[in-house]
């Protein structure tokens, strides 16, 4: 920690993972589709060598000879399952408050009193989605029409550090913490934090650096999918 007095840091970690969507053509979706289960997997894994080993055309090669979290032209997201993300929070004076994850620390302040100043209520803004992304049309957020690769590294462990300097004088407040997420199929998943300073507006509050990650791979999975009406 930095021996400045007035520095606050924030740990999180829990389950999470990488996710990426892209979007492949008709033809790519068909021919992959009829592998055997598992190809689509080695495929995505390394598919320099196996496209090198086993011959595929060129065009059905949708990785381009990268690796599965390149195709990302949809959504590429790395976090925390919200539900599961522990936190911990060191203040100036080495005081420690922990929450089993952000639900637990914005249901403090359901009946809380609005700030008069700036009507910011944290109980309806401390979370705050920034974005859907669904793998299925069975939704109210289905993707458009097409044709679409998905894959997922579950992991488990740190996902994100943050330490920062408060301003002089200014006591921290963890109501102005600010917890931005991803719903991805139905998942709340933590992508970043950020803290209201005294100069900020509630509506743009700063994003705090996350200097973490570090974790451990649980498990991967790809898959293809199609969606067929607008």
């Amino acid at each position: 920690m930095s021996e400045n007095k007035n520095t606050v840091t924030i740990d999180i970690s829990g389950y999470g993972g990488e996710f990426v969507l892209g979007t492949i053509t008709k033809e790519q979706h068909d021919y992959w589709e009829v592998f055997q289960d598992g190809e689509l997997d080695d495929y995505a894994l390394d598919a320099f060598d196996y496209v090198k080993d086993n011959a595929i055309p060129k065009d059905m090669d949708f990785l381009e000879d990268g690796g599965w979290y390149d195709c990302d032209d949809i959504a590429h997201n790395y976090g925390c399952e919200l539900e599961s993300a522990w936190i911990e929070i060191t203040l100036p004076n080495d005081t420690t408050l922990t929450y089993d994850n952000a639900y637990e620390l914005r249901d403090k302040y359901e009946n809380a009193e609005l700030n008069p100043d700036s009507q910011y209520n944290p109980y309806d803004e401390m979370i705050r989605e920034s974005g859907q992304c669904y793998t299925t049309e069975e939704t109210s957020y289905p993707q458009p029409k097409g044709h679409y690769f998905t894959a997922y590294s579950s992991e488990k462990g740190q996902f994100i550090y943050a330490e920062f300097e408060l301003p002089e004088h200014h006591v921290f407040d963890e109501s102005r913490l600010v917890f931005f997420t991803t719903d991805i199929d139905g998942e709340e998943t933590l992508e970043s934090i950020a803290y209201i300073f005294p100069d900020d507006s509630p509506n743009e509050p700063t994003e705090l650096a996350n200097e973490g990650g570090s974790t451990t791979g649980k498990s991967w999975e790809c898959n293809l999918f199609e969606i067929t009406h607008e």
